[in-house]
């Protein structure tokens, strides 16, 4: 990752600054030594060791199309909650093999005894996008899904005990997979608020404002900022103008090596810009790259400021794949 700081004049980006929200106290924590792992090694696809605790039931296409795997990180102390989520793209249609044609009830059945035999109790190295959000960070249910802020969403392959499973051709957007309204989209973009404060020792974060995000969205990206827009080890990054229910906003784009996404983000980088607009489905996160530019300056040191800071444009999207929904 790198670090970035953002200075568009462009009033619909400005109004994104000057919404009126109320915060409330701290959402999640995070160590200054998770975040320096982090600028260190710039990625978007890190690599930590997980001890694979519990699964729950494999969601249907309409829910996530996922089986959430929690754990806990063995190695890096990342903030609070403590518990992370292991989620990976796509089971409620692929068997471990990568096939599609099985019914959702063999899955359900296949990937419980693939957790069973190959993942549960042991420490697995999982690989993926490492997502923050707090759909989950208080008031969730049942050991597969504790609170946390910090999840692998997705997850694209895990090595257990010496055995390496891959996952990332499976990450694409089918249709009927789950997304939020169109307006609820747009008034997250628009309106979501994250703040940090360095205290007791760490970073601090509350978030406010934009309604319930959720997880899964569309938008249709309309065009990116070349400033903004690079290659980082595991994917491509953009800054871009997206509308969600015929509203614009400021998003960051995140695209993940081998996926269609990346492909095509890689060559609009290339060629300078988008010829075309593209409807994205993905999931909501908050910005690394954002976070990064608030809490680092361009040497590189890092800043702890005392009172609640504002990261500016908070939100990005983790593209999984084109889709014909309307956004």
């Amino acid at each position: 990752m790198r670090i970035i700081r953002r200075f568009i004049a462009a009033s619909v980006f400005l109004s994104l600054l000057l919404a009126s929200v109320t915060a409330s106290a701290d959402t999640f924590t995070m160590n200054e030594s998770f975040l320096r792992t982090m600028f260190q090694s710039q990625t978007i696809q890190p690599v930590f060791r997980v001890r694979m605790n519990h699964n729950g039931p494999l969601h249907s296409l309409d829910t996530d199309c996922e089986m959430h795997m929690a754990g806990t990180v063995l190695n890096a102390n990342l903030g609070t909650p403590s518990a992370i989520v292991v989620e990976f793209p796509n089971w409620c249609k692929f068997n471990p093999q990568g096939q599609l044609g099985q019914s959702f009830n063999s899955l359900s059945g296949i990937w419980n005894s693939f957790f069973t035999g190959n993942v549960q109790n042991k420490n697995c190295d999982v690989k993926g996008f490492l997502r923050i959000f707090c759909e989950h960070c208080q008031g969730s249910g049942g050991a597969s899904n504790p609170n946390h802020a910090y999840e692998y969403h997705p997850a694209l392959s895990m090595t257990c005990a010496g055995e390496t499973f891959s996952f990332g051709d499976m990450l694409r957007s089918f249709p009927n997979l789950r997304h939020i309204s169109p307006s609820t989209a747009s008034q997250c973009i628009r309106e979501r608020k994250l703040e940090v404060r360095f205290k007791n020792n760490r970073y601090e974060f509350r978030e406010s404002g934009g309604g319930t995000c959720g997880n899964f969205a569309v938008v249709r990206i309309n065009s990116i900022n070349m400033d903004w827009s690079f290659a980082l080890d595991g994917g491509h990054y953009t800054f871009a103008d997206v509308t969600a229910h015929g509203q614009h906003g400021g998003l960051g784009i995140y695209t993940l090596s081998g996926s269609d996404p990346d492909t095509w983000l890689g060559q609009a980088i290339g060629q300078g810009g988008l010829n075309q607009s593209k409807v994205m489905h993905g999931v909501f996160t908050y910005d690394w790259e954002s976070i990064i530019g608030t809490l680092i300056d361009e040497q590189g040191n890092f800043l702890r400021p005392s009172q609640w800071t504002e990261v500016e444009f908070p939100l990005a999207l983790i593209a999984y794949g084109e889709t014909s929904e309307t956004p």
